[in-house]
């Protein structure tokens, strides 16, 4: 059984409508679909970045090594 697939609710203004719309006509998809199309490649872009530099940090040994909280050094009141 595969999961419920969520929606995303957006607003555009009428120029970028318009746009998306014949983007998505000259493709022989629907509007949504194109938007659908190129939120998810971007999102997979987005994720393999952050694991690559996740993974070049943890490699590194630098991860969860950025020094002491801003203002430690200072006196306790």
């Amino acid at each position: 059984m595969s999961l419920e697939r969520k929606d995303v609710r957006l607003k555009l203004d009428y120029d970028m409508h318009a746009a998306v719309v014949a983007i998505a006509d000259d493709l022989d998809m629907l509007p949504a679909e194109w938007v659908e199309q190129v939120i998810v490649d971007i999102v997979k872009k987005r994720v393999h970045a952050a694991t690559v530099l996740i993974g070049s940090l943890q490699s590194s040994g630098s991860l969860g090594t950025f020094g002491d909280e801003p203002g430690s050094h200072e006196k306790q009141r």
